[in-house]
């Protein structure tokens, strides 16, 4: 289905929609031209509107609704197929410790059990951010954590208490560990070569040059000797 930015409130189609013709009749001419070109698309399109309602109330052309309603695919909410959770944060977390340099983060049956039980509101982009989480901080019980204050909102107010310390975002964290995945990495590889610069940029696939600002960049030893330039 077309989501939400492809029409306006007036019902009638932006420029965005206009091409849904030429999809269903495989024609179109192009403005001023004198000739018909033939097309070959197919439109797949996705929406989390209630595009009958959108319909009925004149939000949407009836029209464009028929020409592109052919085959739909409704997709539940996550909290409908919490069959799915486990495999979705094994997935999320092989993909993203892999990506922070954190290969055998696990999760604890435990903290799992918590992860399972959570309706999701914010549905597969939360599961992921709240895996990503956890590996970038390398600490399993922050999902516990995370998702208490949710559950104490649902209990009977109880006495006051003192509103939780700001975390750091997300994007903070990351960028955090990545610095220190980089750092870690260029360390290993110069460790390897002898502090040889050349053959490490080399082996990092990066320039002469860029190996240089990284090193001083991330922190590592400036006493060591540069090594000679490449020609």
């Amino acid at each position: 289905m077309v989501g939400p930015s492809s029409w306006t409130r007036s019902g009638t189609s932006t420029p965005r929609c206009r091409p849904s013709c030429s999809t269903s009749s495989g024609e179109y001419s192009r403005v001023g031209g004198k000739s018909t070109l033939k097309v070959d698309v197919r439109v797949i399109a996705a929406t989390n509107q209630d595009l009958d309602r959108a319909v009925a109330g004149g939000r949407f052309r009836e029209d464009l609704y028929y020409r592109i309603n052919v085959i739909q695919i409704v997709v539940p909410p996550l909290r409908e197929r919490t069959e799915e959770i486990p495999f979705l944060i094994s997935y999320f977390i092989e993909r993203h410790s892999r990506l922070f340099r954190r290969e055998g983060f696990t999760v604890p049956p435990d903290v799992m059990e918590v992860l399972t039980k959570h309706n999701y509101p914010g549905n597969v982009r939360e599961v992921e951010n709240l895996v990503k989480r956890m590996i970038v901080l390398g600490d399993p019980s922050l999902a516990s954590a995370a998702l208490a204050p949710r559950k104490l909102e649902s209990l009977a107010a109880g006495p006051p208490r003192k509103l939780p310390v700001p975390s750091p975002s997300l994007k903070d964290v990351a960028r955090q560990a990545a610095r220190s995945a980089e750092r870690e990495a260029i360390a290993k590889v110069l460790e390897d070569t002898r502090w040889n610069r050349v053959k490490a940029a080399k082996l990092l696939r990066i320039s002469y040059r860029a190996l240089l600002y990284k090193i001083k960049d991330v922190g590592l030893d400036r006493s060591r000797p540069e090594s000679p330039s490449p020609n």
